[in-house]
């Protein structure tokens, strides 16, 4: 009977159309379902354990066996398995954009609309969310505003990694490494039982690449190196039937050359006359790129549970340093050198108490607190460009931020198929600044100001089970991202905050007697007083659009049609359009006029650079959206006498996306291809498994910049080795 239907759902053209339109899942921790069937999915995308398919929320789910398999290895890899998000790498802070919505600016201080947590512990800090995965239990992806329980700038959406629990059974697992470009890695786990009721385990990681990807011509240096490392360790203390409490530390440090490794990209000319090099990895900088980021922290998280409600508390303190040299205009002539020297720190405290009996009424209210300051110690400028002020400029700035809010939030069952869910939260930001220029004819631009921002958000969402395995789903939710300062120049004023009003329909089923998951979301988004930047020369120009709209479709497919093989797929069709931006950003290569309207180029050949105008972008296409996004992956797993073999492939499309308001230049679609096969003994105790990354050499720019020029971030070329594992 099970092979009888395996090969009707094989045959049926259902599928077919499910593969390009299903599913936006939610997401969190698998456990094994009792009998045939997919694994049941158990989320807390509204910080309670249901059933991913109960909630009316798009999540993306992607297990830490699943990433493995996909070659995911970062943060910032995420995008390749994650239908409608897009992360672009800018020096070594991440620009994170789900479903179009995402924060442009990277610079020191900065928030961005995609907010991170690692174990329930916001992120405040960009250049935190980059780290390698080493002990990752699951990672969700949290699709729409999350302007409720998690309200912190989430008002495109949310990334929460969640890491391992220790056990108290004692186990192990190393995993060894070697690849091209003289690539050595290791990572380590392990955890046990201290008594019968604490666990403890510690895991740590390590990843150096001897061999860069390209040369800067200028000094014959290697560029596009990196290496990292981190530790972490958990414990967990089981103090009574009760009470439980968690105490987690981190630390990392990661260095590099391929973040701020900008070179001219075809077609373009920088200042001084500089044209492509021929190989987009390569570069000619007078100052040689290279970043370094380095921090950590420590949370304390206790749970108690009472008959009729749950108490939890989490604690947090994190700190770390970011420090870049970037040679701005990319060229060999010393223009515009920066050095970048920041430090920073927050501390945040969030309770909750959600009820804990079962009945129609389900409830959660809370308290979150952050405090968090960013030190640029300073933000040097070297070069031609600083010649009126004595030759350079190093400016030191600083802001702080005290952040309040409450929320809460019910669901309430009509029936025992219908569900309302509403919610909603007040937040209040206090930001100050203080600033100054020390330069070569003395001091300039004194500033110490302050101001707050506050905001009423919420969410309506209505769901009505079809069936046991149909659920449709229709919500409103309004997301808010506060105003901020900008520290590379501090005499500007803050930009106002931006919100988003989003609607959503969804569909969420298991068909074949649950051997397909094929799960379905419409958005439609009124998004308004947009923050975005511009790079010009020595810093960051920071504006607000006016307003646009965005509506698409996301969609995700898992199926399992016989034992051992597994098929995935997600889709996300986006359209995303400036309804008014007067006074947007317009970049023309030099000479040009801004005399006309638009802005236009002057005859003759081009002298070098770009000259900065300002246009109405209204009816353009937003800035990282691009119009569809495509995944899929497949995996197979099959037993022998001699151990288990498997094998996967990760396919990844993005149909190219415009990385400024004035869209004039386009980063051209690309298509990535991850492999691997593997072998594991009968215990399942030792393993290898060979890989590959950008399996077909695919050249790609990751991120374009049109400052002082039309300057590419090259993506990674190949990457394949062999990883040896052995595992308790």
């Amino acid at each position: 009977m099970k092979d009888a239907r395996c090969r009707r759902v094989m045959r049926s053209p259902v599928i077919a159309v499910l593969a390009t339109l299903a599913t936006t899942a939610n997401a969190q921790t698998a456990e094994q379902s009792q009998g045939s069937g997919l694994e049941e999915v158990v989320v807390t995308a509204q910080r309670r354990s249901e059933n991913l398919q109960s909630v009316p929320i798009a999540v993306t789910a992607l297990t830490a066996d699943m990433l493995e398999k996909q070659g995911i290895g970062r943060s910032l890899d995420i995008t390749n398995v994650t239908p409608g998000l897009v992360i672009t790498p800018a020096v070594t802070a991440p620009q994170i954009y789900i479903r179009g919505v995402g924060t442009l600016n990277a610079a020191p201080g900065e928030e961005s609309s995609n907010a991170v947590y690692v174990d329930g512990v916001y992120l405040a800090a960009l250049p935190s969310a980059i780290f390698s995965f080493n002990n990752i239990e699951r990672i969700e992806v949290l699709k729409g505003p999350q302007g409720t329980l998690f309200g912190r700038n989430a008002t495109g959406g949310l990334i929460q990694v969640v890491t391992r629990d220790p056990s108290f059974d004692n186990t192990y697992k190393v995993d060894l490494s070697y690849g091209n470009y003289q690539t050595t890695a290791a990572s380590a786990y392990i955890s046990g039982g201290l008594s019968d009721n604490v666990a403890l385990d510690l895991a740590g990681s390590f990843s150096d690449q001897g061999e860069g990807f390209g040369v800067n011509r200028f000094n014959g240096r290697e560029v596009g190196k990196t290496r990292d490392k981190s530790v972490r360790s958990k414990l967990l203390w089981n103090v009574s039937e009760d009470t439980v409490i968690r105490f987690a530390a981190d630390y990392s440090e990661a260095a590099t050359s391929a973040g701020p490794a900008r070179s001219v990209i075809p077609g373009s000319v920088a200042l001084g006359g500089q044209q492509f090099l021929g190989d987009p990895q390569d570069l000619n900088f007078n100052l040689h790129p290279w970043a370094e980021t380095s921090g950590g922290g420590a949370s304390l998280r206790i749970e108690h549970d009472w008959s009729w409600a749950k108490l939890l508390s989490i604690s947090a303190y994190r700190e770390g340093t970011f420090d870049v040299d970037s040679d701005q205009d990319s060229t060999a002539l010393a223009i515009v050198n920066a050095q970048v020297r920041t430090d920073f720190s927050q501390l945040t405290q969030e309770l909750q108490l959600q009820s804990n009996q079962d009945g129609r009424l389900q409830w959660i209210a809370g308290l979150f607190y952050l405090a968090s300051e960013t030190n640029q110690t300073p933000f040097g400028l070297s070069g031609a460009s600083q010649a009126a002020v004595g030759g350079f400029t190093n400016r030191f700035a600083s802001q702080d931020t005290d952040s309040y809010a409450v929320f809460a939030q019910s669901n309430y069952s009509f029936t025992d198929s219908t569900r309302l869910t509403t919610g909603v939260r007040f937040s209040k930001d206090e930001r100050g600044i203080t600033g100054r220029d020390e330069t070569g004819i003395g001091t300039r631009n004194v500033v110490d100001r302050e101001t707050s921002f506050d905001s009423t958000t919420w969410r309506l969402a209505l769901d009505q089970k079809l069936s046991d395995d149909v659920m449709v789903y229709g919500s409103y939710s309004r997301g808010f991202k506060s105003g901020i300062y900008n520290l590379l120049a501090p005499t500007a004023p803050p930009v106002r905050p931006e919100q988003l009003d989003a609607f959503e329909v969804g569909l969420k089923s298991e068909l074949f007697d649950r051997t397909v998951r094929a799960n379905l979301s419409s958005f439609y988004y009124q998004y308004s007083d947009i923050q975005l930047s511009q790079q010009v020369p020595g810093g960051v120009f920071l504006l607000n659009a006016a307003e646009a709209t965005m509506y698409g479709l996301d969609a995700e497919l898992l199926a399992e049609p016989f034992d051992g093989l597994t098929l995935r797929g997600g889709l996300n069709l986006l359209h995303a359009e400036y309804d008014s931006f007067p006074g947007a950003p317009y970049t023309l290569p030099s000479p040009a006029t801004c005399a006309t309207n638009p802005p236009s180029l002057l005859a003759g050949p081009r002298t070098g650079g770009n000259t900065t105008c300002a246009t109405n972008a209204a009816g353009n296409d937003m800035v990282r959206a691009p119009k569809w996004t495509l995944n899929f992956s497949a995996d197979y797993r099959w037993l022998t006498s001699i151990g288990a073999f498997s094998a996967s492939a990760n396919y990844y499309y993005n149909d190219g996306y415009f990385p400024d308001p004035d869209n004039r230049i386009h980063v051209p679609s690309y298509s990535l291809v991850n492999a691997e096969v593997g072998w594991w003994s009968e215990s399942e105790r030792f393993g290898v498994r060979l890989w590959a990354r950008n399996l077909l050499d695919k050249e790609y720019y990751s991120n374009i910049v049109t400052s002082t020029g039309d300057n590419g971030t090259a993506g990674l070329p190949r990457m394949y080795g062999i990883t040896l594992s052995v595992k308790h």
